[in-house]
C-alpha cells in the first residue's frame, strides 16, 4: 500500500452493533462505547479495530465529579475548574479555551478538577467525565464555547468564530470527550 497524506480525519462515535459509515477520509476512527473499541479505517470504507491502549473507560461513572480514561498531568497557566476545556499556550501550560479568540485554540484536555493557576493537576485527554451539574441532550455533539473553557451543544456562530467538536453527550451528565483538532472558522 502506498503512503497516502490525510489533512483531516474524521472520529465518530455509537454502539458496536451501529453501522459503521463508509466513503469517509482516510485514517477515520469509530468507537463503540458499549465495548470500549476503536477501530480505524485505512481505505475510508473498511473497518479494522485498533490494538488496545490499555485503557479502561467506564461509562457509567457512579457519582459527580468523577472521570475514566486517558490522562496526563499537566501545569495550569491560569486557575482552572473541572471540565473546563484547555489549549496548551505558548509556555507549555494549560490555558483556557475561546471558540472566538483563534490564539486559544484548538482545546486538547480537560480539566478534571479545581487546579490553581502554576500547580499540577490531572487533564483527561480522552474518555468520560460526570458532573452534574450538566443538562446535556444526549447523543449531541460537543463543541468549544465563546464562553472560555466551557462546553456547548450550539456549534459557535459568529463571525471569526472556531468551531471545533470535542466530544459527544452520551447522557444529561456524562460526556465522552476526545478532541477533534481540526478547527472550522465562521465567515
Amino acid at each position: 500500500m502506498a503512503v497516502k497524506k490525510e489533512n483531516i480525519i474524521s472520529r465518530y462515535i455509537g454502539l458496536s452493533s451501529d453501522t459503521k459509515p463508509t466513503s469517509v477520509l482516510i485514517g477515520s476512527t469509530f468507537y463503540a462505547y458499549d465495548t470500549g473499541l476503536m477501530y480505524i479505517t485505512p481505505d475510508g470504507t473498511n473497518w479494522y479495530q485498533k490494538p488496545t491502549e490499555n485503557l479502561q473507560a467506564v461509562s457509567a461513572l457512579a457519582s459527580d465529579h468523577t472521570w475514566s480514561g486517558l490522562t496526563t498531568t499537566l501545569t495550569a497557566g491560569a486557575a482552572l475548574a473541572i471540565g473546563n476545556v484547555c489549549y496548551v499556550g505558548s509556555d507549555g501550560k494549560m490555558e483556557l479555551t475561546d471558540a472566538d479568540a483563534a490564539a486559544t485554540m484548538p482545546g486538547v484536555f480537560i480539566c478534571t478538577a479545581t487546579i490553581v493557576e502554576d500547580a499540577t493537576g490531572v487533564f483527561l485527554i480522552r474518555g468520560f467525565m460526570r458532573d452534574d451539574t450538566w443538562t446535556w441532550t444526549a447523543g449531541g455533539t460537543l463543541y468549544t464555547s465563546t464562553t472560555a473553557g466551557a462546553l456547548t451543544q450550539t456549534a459557535p456562530s459568529g463571525s471569526g468564530d472556531q468551531v471545533q467538536v470535542i466530544g459527544v453527550a452520551l447522557s444529561a451528565d456524562i460526556v465522552y470527550f476526545d478532541a477533534d483538532l481540526t478547527l472550522v472558522e465562521v465567515a
